[in-house]
């Protein structure tokens, strides 16, 4: 009961909602995948390997730190 009272509480409702809305606007089609900045999406087939992947995050957050 406890469990199911927190799932339809106010603030996780809110936070499934944010969460959808961004996966939409990132256009993420699949997992794993992560967003920069809100202006990049990365996924493991771009990266090829997960070393990959957080490699291609990590320059991004670079990038959009230099131009901020």
């Amino acid at each position: 009961k406890k469990f199911m009272d927190t799932l339809k509480s106010f603030g996780v409702q809110s936070k499934t909602r944010r969460a959808v809305q961004q996966t939409i606007a990132y256009k993420i089609d699949g997992t794993p995948a992560m967003a920069v900045a809100g202006r990049y999406t990365v996924s493991a087939e771009q990266g090829r390997t997960q070393q990959g992947m957080l490699k291609a995050v990590d320059t991004l957050v670079a990038k959009a730190r230099k131009e901020k």
